[in-house]
């Protein structure tokens, strides 16, 4: 049971940094900076390929369970919050991939194009993300991506 609490440790993690690269895509919207968004999207796949591999690690150790490997009552309850805390996350991405859609629909809608400017390293500081409408959650800590 604990290599799946690590396991979900790991996800929690993942999505925390995806939710940050969320952000970020909104601000690089706004901006019209394309480039950027489509780099930002390059680190998402990835952590979305990291977060099925422990899904993977998950299962496999889950199998075991359900055949009869004795359960921590202290782990059990450790996962159980973890998965509460990744759906809440989880669903907190899906809203700002929504705003994310409707911000290119409607840069669409009035035939602006995006323009291509600087670079991932010089967006702005994560102070200046916090602005972006839509997202209610924290802001995970700038060291967590990486």
């Amino acid at each position: 049971m604990d290599s799946i609490v690590i396991a979900a440790r790991r996800q929690k993690s993942l999505i925390e940094e995806m939710l940050y690269l969320g952000v970020r895509v909104l601000d690089m919207l706004d901006s019209g900076r394309m480039e950027d968004v489509e780099n930002i999207l390059l680190l998402r796949a990835e952590r979305m390929r990291a977060f099925a591999m422990a899904e993977a690690t998950i299962d496999t150790k889950m199998a075991g369970i359900e055949n009869g490997s004795a359960v921590n009552l202290k782990e059990r309850a450790e996962l159980h919050d973890l998965n509460l805390q990744i759906v809440s996350l989880v669903s907190q991405l899906v809203a700002i991939d929504k705003e994310a859609e409707h911000l290119i629909e409607l840069r669409i809608a009035a035939g602006r194009k995006f323009k291509p400017q600087g670079t991932y390293a010089s967006m702005p500081g994560e102070a200046e993300m916090s602005r972006s409408e839509g997202y209610e959650g924290p802001l995970p800590q700038a060291g967590a991506c990486g």
